[in-house]
């Protein structure tokens, strides 16, 4: 036998290490023993569904939750659309989409002739739902700053607004928003379909929501 290879033989070494790995092997496994018992009759205590679904003497069941639960049914009734105009009925609302082309000059919230008009139609229906909200949305094209498109499309949503005050009378809320370029409908690669994205958005509820 090699000398290198043989197996220490002192008294005070090897009788040393013998006890400490005795001591460990010994301590670890009791140690887990120890975390699986509290863990499993800690779960038992709380009444984990996992280890014990049955309902523990003397407990109670928690009283009944009822929660108001409204279901808004939006399906769309009809669609009628022109280049210039676009009506969508729903459920719940009514949504007329009018051209910029039909109701303002290039670059203008002054609202032409033809526009009133249009406008008198759209107040006879909003009077006919007996709709006391109505909210007005304005958009451009991308043509020119953003900026510039924000106070445009809000501007011209306002003049819509002070179109319909006189029509619909008093009792009539309005909500007023210029989204500029955002939310386009066509590209804006063709003057076509950027006269698409110049519009102004009218919607109103129906269906008894005042």
């Amino acid at each position: 036998m090699n000398k290198h290879s043989r197996i220490p033989t002192s008294d005070k070494a090897a009788p040393g290490r013998l006890t400490v790995n005795l001591c460990t092997a010994v301590i670890i496994p009791a140690a887990l023993l120890l975390v699986l018992t509290a863990t499993t009759v800690g779960a038992q205590a709380e009444g984990n569904p996992s280890t014990d679904s049955r309902l523990q003497p003397g407990a109670t069941l928690a009283p009944p939750v009822i929660k108001d639960l409204r279901i808004v049914i939006t399906d769309v009734i009809a669609v009628s659309s022109t280049r210039d105009e676009r009506r969508e009925d729903t459920t719940v609302q009514v949504k007329v989409t009018l051209g910029a082309k039909i109701l303002f000059g290039k670059d203008s919230a002054k609202l032409s002739p033809a526009a009133r008009a249009r406008i008198r139609d759209v107040s006879r229906d909003i009077r006919t739902a007996r709709s006391s909200k109505v909210t007005i949305a304005g958009y451009t094209d991308d043509l020119g700053s953003t900026a510039h498109g924000l106070i445009l499309s809000r501007q011209r949503a306002e003049a819509i607004r002070d179109a319909l005050r006189p029509e619909l009378g008093a009792g009539v809320t309005y909500t007023v928003q210029g989204f500029g370029e955002a939310h386009p409908i066509a590209d804006n690669k063709t003057r076509s379909r950027r006269e698409l994205n110049r519009r102004v958005a009218i919607t109103y509820p129906v269906g008894g929501e005042r």
